[in-house]
């Protein structure tokens, strides 16, 4: 381990120029139920599996009376989507014999990404502004978003040497500068982490006492209501994030119910303490200090808004310790 500890930093710099390829910008839209909040009662529920979409609407005709539409097939892109669409009529009523219905063709119908939360949606002659609904409070930008158990993978494809963590965000706190959240790495009660949404930097921030030695911060979007995707930077303690940082995806888990001891959605298994944390967040350290990639959402990212930030949440971290 002293020696994996001693030789991969160095590693890790040599191969700078490496990650500095730029990224090809790609979509990978939420699934589930999308609406117009300004325009509540109607609704369409869109699933997108491998390059296959399905869409379900349920809308009403000018008489008021309610009608459902269906329509799927291949994408074109990674945003777009257009087929037929059709009325679904004579169908099954609930405990009734199996009754096929019918599918009168309505005409088409179109589907565009704006976002991974957003699309606009044509169909009937008319165009809907869309957003992916929200009853969880996991697509506000407060502290609340981040509740719950994520599961981080760190690391560029140009140099596979991946980095991974699991932690939870299950309490909330309240200081002088507002609400926060608060937990520890999964399965180490004594690494704590919190973290909040900072205006400043239009981002997520988390920071974690990841070792004896080291921080590990966290810059994000929330790109789905469970998927997040940012930047990660581990530093000395006594120090600030320096560097570009390196590029990480993480997924949401266990629910944020379900960290604060409910019945809800979430993985069974959990962490145990880890074993030298020092020697891999040496490895990390140097890591994040090497050029790379930001992703488009995180390039007005400064130096002096991440040290604000991590400086905002490490007063934090040492009043949320048990």
């Amino acid at each position: 381990m002293k020696r994996f500890a001693r030789l991969l930093p160095a590693f890790l710099i040599g191969i700078a120029s490496l990650l500095a390829a730029p990224v090809a910008s790609a979509m990978l839209p939420d699934n589930g139920w999308y609406w117009n909040p300004a325009e509540s009662g109607r609704g369409f529920n869109i699933e997108i599996q491998d390059n296959a979409l399905f869409m379900s609407a349920f809308v009403y005709r000018p008489d008021g009376t309610a009608a459902w539409y269906v329509g799927g097939g291949p994408m074109s892109s990674d945003r777009a989507w257009s087929g037929d669409l059709y009325e679904t009529a004579n169908g099954q009523c609930i405990g009734c014999p199996h009754r096929a219905p019918d599918l009168i063709l309505s005409g088409r119908a179109s589907i565009t990404f704006t976002s991974e939360r957003t699309a606009s949606i044509s169909l009937l002659g008319g165009t809907v502004s869309v957003e992916r609904q929200d009853w969880s409070g996991y697509g506000s930008l407060t502290h609340e978003a981040l509740l719950g158990e994520w599961s981080t993978t760190e690391g560029d494809p140009a140099f596979p040497v991946y980095f991974a963590d699991r932690i939870t965000l299950s309490q909330t706190r309240t200081d002088s500068a507002g609400a926060y959240a608060s937990g520890n790495v999964t399965g180490i009660s004594s690494r704590v982490a919190v973290g909040d949404y900072y205006s400043t930097l239009r981002a997520y921030n988390i920071l974690v006492d990841s070792s004896t030695s080291y921080y590990s911060f966290y810059a994000f979007t929330m790109n789905t209501l469970n998927r997040i995707e940012g930047l990660e930077w581990t530093y000395r303690k006594g120090e600030s994030p320096t560097g570009s940082g390196t590029y990480f995806v993480a997924h949401r888990t266990k629910s944020g119910a379900r960290v604060r001891g409910m019945n809800a959605p979430g993985i069974a298994k959990t962490d145990g303490p880890g074993v030298a944390r020092n020697a891999i967040d040496a490895a990390r350290a140097a890591n994040s200090s090497v050029k790379g990639v930001r992703p488009p959402a995180l390039q007005d990212l400064s130096p002096g808004a991440l040290a604000e930030a991590a400086s905002i949440l490490e007063r934090r971290l040492h009043a949320a310790r048990p």
